[in-house]
């Protein structure tokens, strides 16, 4: 009886060394969220090298498999605005909305989606909400302005 244990517990781990096992060289398989997280991190870098509409292919995608991932969706937003494309900046707002604090980066591209399809006095909220907290530039000034009217 013990030489029946010595060949079956050999053949037993040969049999389990010939299934196909499935190893990365990089490690485990990533899971859907930390997909999503390269995916925005790459679409950010994207948009910051002015390749907007590349950003927005990836964000659109992203904001598909992941409707709740709100990082994605202010991403399109941005990239969206920057494309002057004011219906997805829109339909974005309308999900995204109410903003709360630490989100008056995406607070002004709303607005400036708003003001572009004539709601001023929605666009004028978000702008003095979010003013305080912005770093001024040639684009931020001149919206800003427009907006707020002064």
């Amino acid at each position: 009886m013990r030489k029946l244990r010595l060949i079956v517990a050999p053949a037993v781990l040969l049999a389990v060394a010939a299934v196909p096992w499935p190893l990365r060289a990089d490690g485990p398989a990533p899971t859907p969220r930390a997909m999503a997280d390269k995916q925005l991190a790459d679409a950010r870098a994207l948009v910051r090298g002015g390749k907007a509409a590349d950003a927005r292919k990836i964000l659109a995608g992203v904001v598909e498999s992941e409707p709740g991932n709100r990082d994605a969706r202010k991403a399109l937003l941005e990239a969206a605005a920057l494309m002057k494309d004011w219906n997805e900046c829109n339909a974005q707002t309308a999900l995204l909305e109410p903003f709360v604090d630490g989100e008056e980066v995406s607070m002004f591209y709303a607005a400036v989606a708003l003001r572009e399809t004539g709601s001023i006095a929605t666009a004028r909220a978000l702008v003095r909400r979010a003013r305080p907290f912005l770093v001024s530039s040639p684009f931020v000034d001149w919206y800003t302005k427009e907006i707020l009217g002064n």
